[in-house]
């Protein structure tokens, strides 16, 4: 018979703590970066007809079998020279707008909210972080950086649908026109 040592209750913290859930947000969106990022930059100087399908499995758990379709780059980020970072975003228009709003807006900042989780106003992945459907953004998120989520309907709804999924509002509907105008 082996021996299984009995945990006191007090060990176990379901639901998680928000503290160590901030820090798992935090975990998930440098994790969704460095894995969409993993997916792009084997094939970043070849032409993407000569690109072949992806390695399964990479950085572990599933990968798409190729470069997904919300990564291939837009004709604005093959022109114009832009940091790594910008191409792990899952969503085109994004994309090309954090590159047009290049020098307008102050870096630190941007990486300070995008990690700041839920709660704190930033950005958290539930899901396949190369496909936007995984993607929320806070409220606060969304009011201060409104002029570069111009156009991305797809954020929206898709930060909307984890909203419902967790029993709370939408965003709002001055927030909704702001974004899609």
């Amino acid at each position: 018979m082996s021996y299984i040592p009995k945990i006191p209750e007090s060990y176990l913290y379901f639901p998680i703590s928000s503290d160590h859930l901030l820090t798992l947000m935090r975990v998930n969106i440098k994790r969704a970066t460095a894995l969409n990022l993993s997916l792009l930059i084997p094939y970043a100087s070849k032409p993407m007809s000569d690109v072949p399908p992806l390695c399964p499995g990479l950085l572990g758990g599933e990968t798409p079998p190729t470069i997904p379709p919300s990564l291939l780059p837009t004709n604005v980020q093959r022109q114009i020279k832009h940091p790594a970072w910008i191409d792990a975003i899952p969503l085109p228009q994004l994309r090309d707008n954090f590159i047009f709003a290049l020098g307008t807006f102050h870096y630190q900042g941007l990486c300070v909210d995008l990690l700041s989780g839920i709660d704190e106003g930033g950005v958290m992945v539930w899901g396949d972080p190369w496909h936007y459907t995984g993607w929320e953004m806070s409220e606060a998120f969304a009011k201060k950086w409104w002029p570069v989520l111009k156009g991305c309907e797809e954020f929206y709804e898709s930060t909307n649908s984890w909203r419902r999924k967790r029993g709370e509002k939408d965003l709002s509907s001055r927030l909704r026109d702001m974004i899609i105008a």
